[in-house]
């Protein structure tokens, strides 16, 4: 018996880079398997699939019984958004069973277009609390993957809330330092984003504390959850994920293997183990699903032996597509139309063909039979074939042939899964704000600078505390219509409720949303939608005003021509000032080897290889601390922004003194004026302003 046939509490999904990966895991038990194809996905550097590949790839899962998830989990620009959607439609029609994703922009028009096609919220989409799986089940969307960072007792809360929306965990493989979705040390050092699946992995070379300690302070761990799979189905996992599309298909096969066996058997094989840690390791650990876990400094193994992948290769070397079994019932009566009844697969098609006539001689229904079960060139093998020949009917065998070849094809369609899409691929009218003067927005961390941003004259004044425990900042200094920003990370009821706290206090009119699921937390206050929403093109900027948002600003990842454009249409906003946050850490590489050392905004810095410095700030929220790594020198196109037609200008600080804050403040009143902007910044980036990023 096919042990994917045995009750279990979880789908086992493995990636496939290729071809040859796509084998691996469906011949060594995955349940299901993602792949992604071309540039529409986040692991453009792995072999992946063209059209066809991919097409005949979901093809192969079907005939096998698998399901078939496609990638398409990448942000996207206005231009590349009507291509998207195109592709989009041929796997709706080739039966992909889901798409994962991660543009909202993409999951406003496949939702109109395509209500039918199965989303899933891919991890890139930071979807960690109830009010993220709130938000994308409104988006229409079927099943979260959570962030790394979610603990198997958050697991548990979350599934106890009964949303309606599945939840997939990653279970195996390499761990982001960074909160995924919200890493742009890649896209500022090397203009190669992970956000459009090209990461370069920068956290993974020489980088250490000035403080002291650590080789490699960026680069964790692998998670492996194989001794937990039993506690992760009781906690309300529907999926367990294996992570490894850049990989080769000896490991997929060495860890689906492993895992598709441990799922069975309610037991681990230290000899599959062994041979999981001996294809590629950096280590294992649980990583955050019994606290954190994490451990840095980790190097990538040596490749490994080659009697090992030899072996492992034997695993998944018949690569002959399997034949379904059908069973085929032919009925001939004269002068009725003659029917074919096919099925396979507990799934089965009725087909009518050419009107019986008279035998001028007996029929012998062998004949019959060896003529429909000719089945070489298809799917099928016939496994049990029956004719009725009512009185003295007869049907030539070109008919015969016809019949068979219709039912063939209905039920092919029927078993992979095919679909029939009517509509034309069009882009909806954008949805634009209703903001018309653009309004001087200034993120500030403590009251020193909250008090030079209001003498400066910033319109609005939000606040990104160092704690948000204790707010030192009181309402005069911030002033009216105060805003709270919102931290990417809101893990828990405690971090939840501290927020919800100080949004009925009265000192903040609204916030500044920074994850999907804020959308749902702060609904019914004043939104404007961060830069960490990643709002990359005019479809998401109007999936975001329709979820609530009074304004959008649009990500930093966006050149001078892509802002104006989303400008134009619908109205939004742009970062003129920033330290642009290139991580966003759960785990603290300075409590990893010195204890925790109660910081108090400025931790550390981080330098790499090359001697450029980070600095690396913390933040406390519901008595839990995270961390950013800041740019190294600001972002700053003040002097430039006035061209852009933007109704927001955001500015955020957080290492500054309140002199500069003051100072850059009053540059940005002159430039809004007009005038013109002379005292620029000592060190400075143009981030992607005129640098567009792969």
């Amino acid at each position: 018996m096919d042990s994917r046939d045995k009750k279990t509490h979880l789908e086992l999904l493995s990636p496939a880079g290729s071809r040859e990966s796509l084998i691996a895991a469906v011949q060594n038990g995955a349940d299901a398997v993602y792949m992604g194809g071309g540039n529409f996905n986040a692991r453009r550097n792995a072999k992946n699939f063209s059209e066809d590949e991919l097409f005949e790839a979901i093809d192969y899962c079907h005939i096998n019984k698998r399901k078939c998830y496609i990638t398409v989990n990448t942000l996207y620009f206005d231009r590349e958004l009507k291509s998207v959607l195109d592709f989009a439609r041929k796997l709706y029609e080739q039966g992909a069973d889901a798409l994962i994703v991660q543009d909202l922009g993409l999951v406003y028009e496949l939702r109109r277009l395509m209500p039918g096609l199965e989303l899933h919220a891919s991890t890139q989409f930071a979807v960690h609390n109830e009010y993220g799986l709130e938000t994308i089940k409104k988006l229409g969307l079927t099943r979260a993957v959570l962030s790394r960072e979610t603990s198997i007792s958050e697991l548990r809360r979350l599934s106890g809330l009964n949303t309606g929306v599945e939840l997939e965990v990653f279970g195996h493989g390499a761990l982001c330092m960074s909160f995924s979705g919200e890493c742009l040390y890649s896209s500022m050092a090397g203009e190669r984003s992970g956000n459009r699946g090209l990461c370069a992995q920068p956290c993974r070379k020489k980088a250490r504390l000035i403080s002291g300690g650590g080789e490699r302070v960026l680069s964790p761990t692998d998670i492996c959850m194989i001794d937990h799979l039993a506690e992760l189905a009781e906690a309300g996992a529907c999926c367990i994920k294996l992570e490894g599309r850049m990989k080769r298909a000896e490991y997929v096969a060495a860890v689906t293997r492993a895992y598709r066996d441990a799922i069975d058997t309610g037991k681990v094989d230290k000899g599959l183990v062994r041979d999981m840690v001996d294809i590629f390791s950096r280590g294992f650990t649980t990583g955050f699903g019994f606290g954190d876990d994490v451990r840095t400094d980790a190097v990538s193994p040596d490749a490994p032996g080659e009697e090992l992948t030899k072996r492992l290769a034997l695993t998944y070397a018949d690569t002959k597509t399997t034949k379904i079994p059908a069973k085929l019932t032919l009925t001939v009566e004269t002068d009725e139309p003659s029917e074919l009844v096919m099925s396979a697969q507990g799934k089965s098609v009725t087909v009518c063909g050419a009107m019986g006539l008279h035998a001028q001689r007996p029929q012998n229904e062998e004949t019959y039979i060896r003529q429909l079960n000719k089945l070489g060139g298809t799917l099928f093998e016939a496994c049990e074939t029956s004719v009725k020949l009512v009185g003295d009917a007869y049907l030539s065998a070109a008919d015969i042939n016809a019949l068979r070849r219709q039912a063939c094809e209905g039920l092919k369609s029927i078993l992979l899964r095919k679909r029939t899409f009517d509509g034309a691929i069009d882009r909806c009218a954008s949805v634009k704000t209703k903001c018309t003067a653009t309004e001087l927005i200034t993120v500030v961390r403590n009251a020193e600078q909250a008090e030079a941003a209001k003498r400066a004259g910033a319109d609005t004044i939000a606040l990104d505390p160092i704690s948000y425990d204790d707010i030192k900042c009181s309402e005069e200094e911030l002033g009216d219509n105060a805003l709270l920003w919102l931290p990417v990370e809101l893990f828990g009821n405690r971090e939840a409720d501290t927020v919800k706290g100080l949004l009925k206090s009265g000192v903040f009119a609204g916030v500044i949303a920074n994850n999907i699921g804020h959308m749902s937390l702060a609904s019914g206050l004043r939104i404007i939608a961060g830069p960490h929403m990643n709002c990359t093109n005019d479809a998401c900027a109007s999936a975001l005003i329709e979820l609530g948002a009074e304004n959008i600003v649009l990500s930093p990842e966006l050149t001078r021509p892509q802002v104006r454009d989303i400008c134009r249409d619908c109205g939004c906003g742009v970062s003129v000032y920033c330290r642009q946050p290139l991580m966003h850490l759960t785990h603290c590489p300075i409590k990893e080897r010195k204890g925790c050392q109660g910081c108090d905004g400025l931790a550390d810095y981080i330098e790499d290889e090359e001697g450029r410095r980070f600095p690396f700030i913390n933040t406390i929220i519901g008595g839990r601390c995270y961390q950013r790594m800041l740019n190294m020198t600001p972002t700053y196109i003040i002097d430039k922004a006035k061209e852009l037609g933007a109704s927001v200008w955001l500015m955020q600080f957080s290492i500054e003194s309140p002199n500069t804050v003051g100072e850059t403040i009053e540059s940005a009143v002159r430039a809004l004026r007009g005038q013109t902007v002379n005292n620029l910044p000592h060190d400075y980036t143009r981030g992607h302003y005129n640098r567009q990023v792969d």
